[in-house]
């Protein structure tokens, strides 16, 4: 089964102050860096953002949200609207210590659920798992009604935790401030 591979880079970066999708480490962009580690592992990436001229040199194709300003389950939404495959893996582009063997473990899991995500020490990942577009509906309902917390679209649908604690302590490293950002930069010249 073919799987569609969706970047959410729609986020405000409020607490950054800049793009972070655009932020460099090691010479190279955020995204790009998710973006090589996942690319293989799919036979089209999708990018789902609100401002298509940040992410032109991407090549690739930009979507923007259904629902604009109601944040990640717009984005998640938006994905799998203009996705042309039935499961899809969704990840934020604020997760550049995603490894590729995390992306490709939980792509290959055999569930039915319309979601299977990680959860790592104790926290759902929710935004880097596999969502059917059969969530739509929940999604779309949600959306409406302008409720857009996770926890609720999660009580809603049937979904699948799987435990991350096999993979490195940082894979679910979310890049958000600028304190974090620095961390990135030492730990980068420090590997």
């Amino acid at each position: 089964m073919t799987v569609t591979g969706i970047i959410l880079a729609g986020g405000k970066s409020s607490r950054i102050g800049q793009n972070k999708a655009l932020l460099e480490l090691s010479g190279k962009k955020i995204i790009e860096i998710i973006y090589e580690k996942i690319s293989p592992l799919f036979n089209d990436v999708i990018i789902i953002s609100n401002i298509l001229e940040d992410y032109k040199f991407m090549k690739l194709k930009i979507y923007k949200d259904i629902y604009l300003g109601l944040g990640p389950l717009a984005g998640i939404h938006s994905g799998l609207i203009n996705s042309r495959t039935e499961k899809n893996f969704i990840i934020s582009c604020d997760l550049p210590l995603i490894t590729r063997e995390a992306v490709d473990y939980i792509k290959n899991f055999n569930s039915d659920k319309s979601v299977v995500i990680y959860k790592k020490s104790g926290r759902i990942q929710f935004l880097c798992g596999i969502y059917n577009k059969k969530c739509l509906p929940v999604l779309d309902d949600l959306l409406k009604s302008n409720n857009l917390k996770v926890r609720d679209f999660i009580a809603k649908i049937d979904v699948e935790i799987l435990d991350a604690e096999i993979f490195p302590d940082e894979i679910f490293f979310n890049l958000n401030t600028i304190q974090d950002y620095n961390y990135l930069l030492k730990r980068i010249q420090s590997v």
